[in-house]
């Protein structure tokens, strides 16, 4: 074999892909390249803690301070061009297998745990595709919109969302757009039901009935509660009166329509009957057997709760019916 360098890696927005990077320092102030540094840097957060190096510049404006940044090493890059550094990304000197599919890579991406648990970055853009598709990506405060390592280790959740740019330019919007609106429900906030719209809302006090900004939004009006068209009384009395309103219609219906009408009116009422609401967050949730210990799948939520007492999970229900009745 032969020796295997190690490597900075910045994500470059003009190559659009993981590029090896170059480390610079500049005076804070004059923003001029020629200083001297009184150590240099030994550790990542020496690069990324403003202020932990310090230095003098060889142009007399009498800061003290460095900063570091990092252009991209496959190219000649423009004076103001930077690129942001991926320091989880490392060369894989240590020849460490992926924890997915044990291929020794040159690149991997080095989780934060205690075990440094190592994905190559093919896997690693497949678990947080598959992931984000399935909102199973967690909202942690101080960090954003992140996932921890496949293990669940504690602390091991991606600090830098810069990251997440490996899923590439569209799927790096998507994760931009899923972490806005979970950052809105999780401020107690929703989202606006309206076709192709889901615009974020945040709204004072206790009133169910909300409107959708026109400026950034669709403009309509709905009921905070069941996420319909705003109506007067219950949600549940809409819900009938909605389903079963007989609109007078001007010409004859076909025996065809009629029959899809019937259906699809079957079709709610079975998944009325196979469903509850989640306690906490209302979610429909479908029960095909098992135990009668739910846990509501979103993300936001995961609610611990009774199938038969539709309350928080607790040693009563496991005593009482926990295999049903």
């Amino acid at each position: 074999g032969h020796n295997i360098s190690s490597r900075f890696y910045v994500y470059c927005k003009r190559c659009g892909t993981v590029t090896p990077g170059k480390l610079r320092a500049r005076c804070s102030k004059c923003k001029e390249s020629s200083v001297t540094l009184v150590r240099g840097p030994e550790s990542w957060d020496d690069i990324l803690i403003y202020g932990r190096i310090k230095g003098t510049c060889q142009f007399e404006c009498s800061n003290t301070i460095v900063e570091f940044y990092f252009k991209c090493g496959s190219h000649l890059a423009d004076e103001n061009e930077f690129s942001a550094p991926l320091y989880q990304i490392r060369t894989n000197t240590r020849a460490v297998p992926c924890l997915i599919c044990y291929e020794q890579r040159s690149e991997m991406l080095v989780f934060s745990c205690e075990s440094g648990h190592t994905l190559c970055l093919n896997c690693f853009r497949e678990l947080c595709l598959t992931k984000m598709n399935d909102r199973q990506f967690d909202f942690v405060e101080g960090i954003g919109y992140t996932i921890p390592c496949p293990v669940g280790c504690e602390g091991s959740h991606i600090k830098d969302c810069h990251h997440f740019r490996i899923l590439g330019k569209k799927n790096y919007e998507r994760y931009h757009k899923f972490g806005a609106e979970e950052l809105t429900l999780s401020l107690g906030g929703v989202l606006c039901p309206g076709p192709n719209c889901g615009q974020g809302i945040l709204y004072d006090g206790d009133d169910n009935c909300i409107e959708c900004p026109d400026k950034i939004g669709c403009g309509l009006i709905f009921c905070r509660r069941c996420l319909k068209v705003w109506h007067e009384g219950s949600c549940e009395t809409y819900e009938i009166s909605d389903n079963c309103h007989n609109y007078t219609q001007p010409y004859r219906i076909n025996a065809a329509d009629a029959d899809k009408a019937r259906w699809e009116r079957k079709t709610k009422e079975t998944i009325k009957k196979i469903s509850k609401p989640c306690p906490k967050c209302n979610t429909p949730i479908q029960k095909s057997g098992g135990c009668m210990h739910m846990s509501c799948p979103i993300p936001r939520c995961r609610f611990q709760w009774c199938w038969i007492c539709c309350k928080e999970w607790n040693s009563n229900c496991r005593d009482d019916h926990w295999f049903g009745l």
